[in-house]
């Protein structure tokens, strides 16, 4: 493959995902990478081949099944100069600076890993393989799980800085079974979209500028939510014409499309869930799939807890010897949690695909491009969209860098309240 003829396919591929069509992220970015020229730096061909080998690793997990991992419905075209770059140019980078990539994992009880084990919640399965992935290119991988169950989405998607840390690369929202605007009462953001954007915005204002991610879980298959933010993010969204084509902003679906081949080849009447009668319908969260809730496994890597231990019946599976399962109630179980840290992880290895691919036609060090924030357009009319936001928590969790109300009485980070710094107990 030439040089110009592969400069347009990456051009097609960033364009593909702009356009929001119906392939998904993760398969265009494989086909492109088996396909593509072989770039002549020799660092970029060698992290390429331990990024290759993570991959295969993971897809063999699912027997190649690559559908089941490829979660992202939609990423704007700002990913390219951004997590894309970012992830390349930390993977070849040489001397002696430190070399480290931290998510930052936001949301209510379905992150914290509620009915479970806190190490078994997916944020705890994504830095487990992402440690394993990235350690070959020298890169400190930390996972910031900093869910808290029951809490709605504000003020605590305003708090960025306390919560995600200013270093976070990569910030994942969830907030399943909420509104995006409940709890925005102190702080009006302007309805659902602003609320959006407020929580966007915030998130690309840190200095690390991540990239950022709507995790829905769809375990009905089709939902409203999944395809609204895709449109609002698309290039004729109103926050995707905004910020899309510099900043990085997609949306995941753990059990929607990701599962749809499964949905079309299961039997009709099935298992419910805790094993004790029939059920039908697509919701694969109460009735799974079949005896193996993932399609491929009837245990996880990591249950949590050792099977003989008495413990072992709250790590949700039906009796000791029983199948683990996809969701306990609302919640999902170590199955679920497991495919939707390993499909994180996917989303990362693929970026990481596409970034060394773009890097690798590049005399350049790095391709990444830190952008100034467009103005707000869905939450103009909000002052938390005016600046970035900074809060002083009463509690945990918080990022190392973050601030709590402890600091203003010893004083120590210099931080005064102000306008721009909101106090929550």
């Amino acid at each position: 493959m030439g040089l110009l003829t592969t400069c347009a396919a990456l051009v097609a591929l960033i364009a593909a995902c702009a356009r929001g069509q119906s392939t998904h992220h993760g398969q265009g970015v494989a086909a492109f990478v088996r396909n593509m020229h072989k770039g002549k730096r020799p660092d970029v061909e060698v992290a390429r081949q331990a990024v290759h080998d993570a991959t295969a690793e993971l897809l063999a997990y699912y027997s190649n099944d690559e559908q089941v991992l490829d979660s992202l419905v939609y990423a704007t075209p700002g990913f390219a100069v951004n997590l894309d770059a970012k992830l390349a140019a930390l993977a070849v980078q040489k001397g002696g600076a430190k070399k480290k990539f931290v998510v930052a994992a936001l949301g209510s009880s379905v992150t914290a890993g509620h009915d479970g084990f806190g190490d078994t919640a997916w944020p705890a399965v994504l830095q487990r393989r992402l440690a394993k992935a990235l350690a070959p290119f020298g890169i400190e991988v930390e996972v910031r799980n900093q869910a808290v169950g029951g809490s709605e989405p504000f003020p605590r998607s305003l708090c960025m800085s306390t919560l995600a840390g200013d270093d976070a690369d990569l910030v994942i929202r969830e907030w399943e079974y909420w509104g995006y605007a409940d709890g925005a009462i102190m702080a009006p953001v302007g309805g659902e979209e602003g609320a959006i954007e407020a929580f966007v915005r915030n998130a690309l204002a840190l200095p690390s500028a991540p990239a950022v991610l709507f995790l829905q879980l769809d375990a009905g298959g089709k939902s409203q939510k999944t395809p609204r933010l895709a449109k609002l993010f698309g290039p004729a969204g109103k926050i995707g014409k905004a910020y899309g084509p510099h900043h990085a902003i997609g949306v995941l679906s753990g059990f929607g499309p990701t599962f749809d081949h499964m949905r079309s080849t299961m039997q009709h009447t099935r298992t419910f869930r805790t094993g004790e009668k029939s059920c039908t319908g697509m919701n694969i969260g109460d009735c799974p799939v079949g005896p193996k809730p993932d399609g491929y496994h009837d245990r996880p890597l990591y249950l949590g807890v050792a099977e003989d231990d008495p413990l072992v019946k709250f790590a949700g599976v039906a009796g000791q010897h029983g199948i683990a399962k996809l969701y306990i109630n609302w919640h999902p179980g170590t199955i679920g949690h497991e495919v939707m840290g390993h499909q994180a992880s996917f989303v990362v290895l693929s970026t990481l695909h596409r970034g060394l691919a773009a890097l690798g036609l590049s005399t350049e060090k790095t391709l990444f491009k830190k952008s100034p924030l467009p103005s707000p357009v869905a939450c103009a009319a909000s002052p938390v969209c005016q600046k970035p936001v900074r809060c002083a928590l009463a509690s945990w969790p918080k990022a190392p860098t973050g601030i709590d109300v402890g600091d203003w009485v010893e004083g120590p980070s210099g931080v005064e309240p102000g306008p721009s710094v909101l106090v929550f107990k």
